[in-house]
C-alpha cells in the first residue's frame, strides 16, 4: 500500500512536469508576448501532447520506448526553462498532488475502463494507426483525444494502472485557473462564475 502511494506520487509529478514542459514549449514558440499562469501552461501542455500523440501514432505504435522518449523530452524542457522557479511550482501544486495521491491508496477503476478505455489504449500502444479498425468495434470510430494522451503515459513499471490520474491533473489545472481568475479579476460576473 505504501509502495503504491509512492509510485502514484512519482506518476503525478511526472504528469505535472511533462505537461508543464510541453506547455512552456508551446508558449515559447507560439505565444511569445503573453504571460501565462501555471494552469494555462498546463492546458497548452495537454494540447501539445494530444498533437504529439496523434502525429506519432499515425506512423508508429506508442510503445514504451516512444512514450518514455516523449515524456523525457517534456521533463527536460521543464527543468531547462523553469529550474530557477521549481520551488514555486512545487509549492503551487504540492498540496493538491499530495491530497490526490492519498486517493490512490484505494484506487478503483470506473466500469467502462476495462471495456472501452483500456482496449483502446492497448491498441494505441501496440499498433500504428489501423484504417478500418472501427469495423472491429464501434467504439473505435469516435474521437478519443483524452485516451490518446493517456496512451502516452503508458510506461513499463506504471503500465496503465494510474492512467486515470491524468484527468485529475487536468481538473486541478482548471480549479487553479478558476482560483487565479477569482482573485485577479475586477468583474463581479466573472467572480460569480469562478465560484
Amino acid at each position: 500500500m505504501i509502495i503504491n502511494y509512492l509510485i502514484s506520487l512519482v506518476f503525478l509529478f511526472t504528469i505535472f512536469f511533462v505537461t508543464q514542459g510541453y506547455g512552456i514549449l508551446t508558449t515559447k514558440i507560439i505565444f511569445k508576448k503573453y504571460n501565462f499562469t501555471i494552469s494555462e501552461t498546463g492546458f497548452f501542455g495537454f494540447f501539445l501532447l494530444l498533437i504529439i500523440s496523434l502525429s506519432f501514432h499515425f506512423f508508429l505504435p506508442l510503445s514504451n520506448i516512444i512514450n518514455f522518449i516523449i515524456l523525457l523530452i517534456g521533463t527536460i524542457i521543464f527543468f531547462y526553462f523553469k529550474k530557477n522557479v521549481l520551488i514555486k511550482y512545487i509549492k503551487y501544486f504540492l498540496p493538491l498532488i499530495l491530497f490526490l495521491s492519498l486517493l490512490t491508496i484505494s484506487l478503483k477503476y470506473h466500469s467502462d475502463y476495462f471495456w472501452y478505455h483500456l482496449p483502446y489504449i492497448n491498441i494505441l500502444n501496440q499498433y500504428k494507426i489501423i484504417f478500418g479498425s472501427s469495423n472491429l468495434n464501434d467504439f473505435y470510430a469516435y474521437g478519443h483525444g483524452w485516451l490518446d494522451i493517456m496512451a502516452l503515459f503508458t510506461l513499463p513499471y506504471f503500465d496503465n494502472k494510474f492512467s486515470s490520474l491524468i484527468s485529475i491533473i487536468f481538473l486541478s489545472y482548471f480549479i487553479f485557473y478558476l482560483i487565479d481568475n477569482f482573485f485577479n479579476t475586477k468583474s463581479e460576473i466573472l467572480k460569480v462564475f469562478c465560484l
